[in-house]
């Protein structure tokens, strides 16, 4: 009698453990152990597949992979916690009352549309209203919009009054200070911005979002927006910029950089990119990720530059670490022409 297995995309999928995470640490730490197939693919007992499970689950709550790796099984249910049987859940709304607010788009009742909703809302609360109705209804208006039995005016009008709606859900919640303030926006010629929207609901309760732009025409008026941005004294705005060896690595590229942000109080954290087998990109040497740090320090911008960290694991996200100080604005050096 064989042993049912799953392949490795499947474990993927279970898991939330990326390929590349679990053929490392099948390297490194002997574990997992799958089979093989008659192709010479690899398949992962079911056990296994739940060791794995209830590891990412212990690593999501801040537990080392090596150490769970190496405890044994009673030890990682010892540490995992217990759910309570009785939690209550607000139900998704049904694929019936889905239907029912398109068939509503469908005959152009705004009116009958919002009335539905925000029953919806006042049933749900405004976070799972957002998950359980906002976003399985967006999925079905492009699915129909897609297949013809949706027009474009009739897209256009779900979006216009689906994101009214959801504004005002975000106006009534309580104030207050909330830090950080988040910024919202869309790429350049992007001319659909609904799913901003219930991102601000996310952000909503833990931060100031800032509408800043409805369709930002280009970087440039960004740019000009945050120049405007208010800002209390000693606060920056921090900018995130990726370094890809003969990308946007270059001498000109840091120059182009400081000149975009001319007169806009900002940090910049370069960021080394971090390779996966396969990336389309390489990361850039240190030499260069040094000079083209040196350079926008000298502009007047703080360049730390972040360190790697995780990557025996295909998971670096990086630690900040700065050699440059704050450098005093008598004493940047005016950019080149």
């Amino acid at each position: 009698m064989n042993t049912p297995g799953f392949n490795i995309a499947a474990v993927e999928r279970d898991t939330g453990l990326s390929k590349d995470v679990l053929r490392v640490w099948e390297r490194r730490y002997g574990f997992p152990v799958p089979d093989r197939d008659a192709n010479g693919e690899r398949l992962y007992p079911a056990e296994q597949v739940a060791r794995l499970r209830l590891i990412k689950r212990l690593m999501d709550q801040g537990h080392r992979p090596g150490k769970l790796i190496a405890a044994p099984a009673e030890e990682l249910t010892a540490l995992a916690p217990r759910r309570s049987r009785h939690v209550e859940k607000t139900p998704p709304a049904d694929a019936k009352g889905l239907a029912e607010l398109l068939t509503l788009i469908k005959q152009h009742d705004a009116a009958g549309y919002l009335q539905a909703m925000q029953q919806s809302l006042a049933r749900q609360g405004l976070q799972r209203f957002v998950q359980d109705t906002v976003a399985p209804l967006t999925r079905q208006v492009g699915e129909a919009w897609e297949n013809g039995s949706v027009e474009v005016f009739e897209e256009h009008l779900f979006t216009e009054l689906t994101k009214r709606l959801l504004r005002q859900a975000i106006a009534a919640l309580p104030g207050g200070t909330r830090n950080p303030r988040v910024l919202l926006t869309t790429f350049t010629q992007e001319a659909h911005g609904l799913g901003r929207v219930p991102s601000a609901v996310d952000a909503a309760p833990w931060s100031e979002v800032e509408p800043l732009m409805e369709n930002p025409a280009n970087r440039e008026a960004l740019l000009a927006a945050l120049r405007r941005y208010p800002l209390e004294k000693g606060r920056k705005i921090t900018f995130e910029y990726i370094l890809m060896k003969g990308v946007n690595d270059s001498e000109k590229n840091a120059h182009e950089l400081a000149r975009l942000l001319s007169r806009v109080r900002a940090k910049i954290n370069l960021i080394p990119f971090n390779e996966w087998p396969g990336a389309p990109y390489k990361r850039s040497s240190g030499n260069r990720i040094h000079a083209f740090a040196d350079i926008i320090y000298k502009a007047g911008y703080a360049s730390p530059i972040r360190t790697p960290r995780g990557e025996d694991i295909m998971a670096a996200c990086g630690q900040l670490k700065s050699d440059s100080v704050r450098k005093r604005k008598s004493e940047r050096q005016p950019l080149p022409a």
